[in-house]
């Protein structure tokens, strides 16, 4: 036999049932690379192998109208991302005091005018990615996006950081964010350190990202909608860690 290039050492899965981990369960595996294809050596207790592998499905996806109509009916929120739904986790209290503060204040300079402020049960669809998420808030100045359950022409979009979350807010959904032709502003704010980013769309149409700092106040503009922000207002009431 060729030499294996890229040894592994043996490894044994304990007590775990079968399917919560991968289909070589009861013993070690242990692949070789031979030229262009991939040998696996199966040492004792593996001889159910393949058969566990022939049960392996792969993951149906749904369409856009089928998640809606899951979320309808159901009890926990999911987001949507390219036909696969991923179940949301529940928020602390510095979280909810955090994006209640912001929604608040957004509230506070919609009351009268066109701008609708949303907090984490509104949907915000990204079209040309085929994603919806929900943001913990979301401003919505476009009269013709009038869908009562899903946003597509967003403003103002606000994600409150957790530590479960933060990766994927700050890559995945910013990205997705950021390329809504109707956004004005995104803002990623920190449940752990009083520390608020935010991006803002200039002239040309591509953003300049910023820190909020101490005794600045942060002005948020969509056509006639006008609203403020800053750390205290942001943090009020909030204990941090």
């Amino acid at each position: 036999d060729i030499p294996d290039p890229f040894p592994l050492p043996d490894a044994t899965i304990r007590d775990l049932p079968p399917s919560t981990h991968d289909p070589f369960h009861a013993g070690s595996a242990k692949p070789q690379f031979m030229g262009t294809s991939l040998r696996v050596e199966y040492g004792q207790g593996h001889t159910n192998a393949k058969n566990a592998m022939s049960r392996l499905r792969k993951p149906r996806c749904i369409s856009f109208e089928e998640y809606l109509e899951l979320e309808h009916g159901g009890e926990i929120k999911h987001e949507f991302v390219a036909g696969y739904v991923y179940a949301m986790a529940g928020a602390s209290e510095a979280h909810n005091r955090i994006a209640l503060n912001i929604a608040f204040s957004f509230r506070a300079a919609a009351r009268g005018g066109p701008c609708g402020v949303f907090m984490a049960d509104m949907k915000v669809r990204v079209e040309d990615l085929d994603r919806c998420y929900y943001p913990d808030v979301s401003v919505v100045c476009d009269p013709a996006d009038a869908d009562p359950y899903v946003k597509r022409a967003p403003c103002i979009v606000v994600e409150v950081l957790s530590e479960s979350t933060e990766s994927t807010d700050r890559r995945e959904k910013l990205s997705a964010y950021l390329s809504l032709p109707s956004l004005r502003y995104c803002l990623l704010v920190s449940a752990r350190t009083r520390q608020v980013e935010y991006y803002v769309r200039r002239e040309d149409g591509e953003f300049a990202m910023a820190e909020l700092e101490d005794g600045e106040r942060l002005e948020l503009q969509c056509n006639d909608y006008r609203a403020e922000l800053d750390l205290p207002r942001v943090y009020e009431d909030v204990d941090m860690p």
